[in-house]
């Protein structure tokens, strides 16, 4: 299991991408029933699953005889095809958190080498060039991507780890930079949004978690370090009053923002690639190194 994305619309399905290139879709309120194909590009591995908030469009990365390709594909119960694929220029691996929607499912977000940022229009099924930001050779790839909650803004992750703030023009056709968050020595690794578009969490290659304010002119983070080793995911529960977290150390941390201070851990024998929480509440889910998906209860 090298993808993994999760249903926005309150439904408990999960959407899986395997190293050979298939798609399974699977309820998670029963995970003693085998997951359903939906489709399978094989035999390259799937990279930066995403899912649009309707769950009618996924796009991902694929690598086909050598060339990387962008994917669209209409998604559907009875199963899915492909609406476009485009062959971008990069014959290198891509980052698989460098993709992303916009909340109406219209515009989707790629990040590349050479700090290259595609903007692509996909509003009639299609996935067409609207803008691209050349990048100077001399700055860092782009490792992550990811829209506010209300699309008007993004936030770009670089490498070794600066995070920009970026605004696309009413006509698609532009890129405004608002502002930098943290400098490029943080070794950021993971980003997510609060609920509310209020406040930015990054997770970096330390463990340490920092909560930016997005209004701040220059904002000054909120530090805790709940892991010893690099983190992988990060996700505000639905009140912003909690973060989870997973990552290289094993763990699996729920941590309560208004106290400061651990609320629960769960801890396995290996690294934590993803963990999310389920529409409730009530429940974790955690994908593993060895394919399997976990569903804890809280």
């Amino acid at each position: 299991l090298v993808s993994f994305d999760y249903s926005h619309n309150y439904r408990h399905v999960g959407y899986e991408g395997y190293e050979d290139g298939e798609i399974l879709v699977r309820e998670l309120n029963s995970l003693q029933s085998p997951a359903k194909s939906l489709f399978k590009t094989g035999p390259q591995p799937v990279r930066g699953l995403c899912i649009s908030s309707d769950e009618k469009r996924i796009a991902f990365f694929s690598n086909r005889e050598l060339r990387n390709t962008l994917e669209l594909w209409q998604a559907s119960p009875g199963g899915a095809n492909q609406l476009d694929s485009v062959e971008l220029d990069d014959t290198r691996p891509l980052f698989s958190e460098s993709i992303s929607f916009s909340p109406d499912g219209n515009t989707l977000l790629s990040g590349h080498r050479k700090g290259e940022i595609r903007v692509w229009n996909v509003s009639k099924g299609k996935l067409r060039l609207r803008d691209t930001v050349p990048g100077n050779a001399r700055l860092c790839d782009v490792r992550g991507i990811l829209f506010s909650p209300d699309g008007s803004m993004f936030a770009s992750m670089g490498s070794p780890g600066g995070v920009n703030l970026w605004r696309i023009g009413a006509e698609g056709d532009s890129m405004q930079k608002l502002k930098s968050i943290g400098n490029s020595v943080d070794g950021v690794l993971r980003m997510c949004y609060s609920h509310d578009g209020k406040l930015l969490a990054t997770g970096d290659d330390q463990g340490r978690i920092k909560l930016w304010s997005i209004d701040d002119e220059r904002p000054v983070p909120t530090v805790f370090a709940p892991h010893t080793g690099a983190i992988y995911s990060l996700e505000f529960g639905q009140t912003n009053n909690e973060i989870l977290s997973s990552g290289a150390d094993g763990q699996v941390i729920v941590w309560d923002l208004k106290k400061s201070e651990v609320e629960r851990v769960w801890r396995y024998p290996g690294p934590v690639h993803d963990a999310r929480f389920d529409p409730t509440g009530t429940k974790v889910i955690t994908t593993n190194p060895n394919g399997s998906i976990y569903v804890c209860d809280r």
